[in-house]
């Protein structure tokens, strides 16, 4: 597996990802990956815990992804883009992200 995730754009709450998969391996293993990259992106950003996230936006092969303050906030005050999409809470995969260390 090689994957190569980079921030293209980043603003106040969001990033745009770009993920280019050199080599494809499981796509369990390829997911964690990705789900970590993000975990740690948002310790980054500013210690969030929540994330929304569009894939294929803004174009293919790229990833939208939006930083909340609470499980509870709307996505959409984050961007309107984000209106209807599920909360992540990164907290569930700390166990497998944290082995892969």
């Amino acid at each position: 597996m090689d994957i190569v995730i980079t921030e293209v754009d980043r603003n106040a709450r969001t990033s745009v990802l770009e993920i280019k998969v050199n080599t494809v391996g499981s796509s369990v293993g390829s997911s964690f990956f990705i789900v970590c990259s993000l975990s740690d992106l948002a310790k980054q950003r500013g210690g969030f815990r929540y994330i929304v996230k569009i894939e294929e936006k803004p174009k293919r092969g790229q990833m939208l992804v939006g930083f909340l303050n609470s499980a509870d906030e709307p996505p959409e005050t984050v961007n309107s883009q984000f209106a209807g999409a599920r909360v992540i809470d990164l907290e569930q995969f700390a166990p497998i992200c944290d082995n892969m260390k």
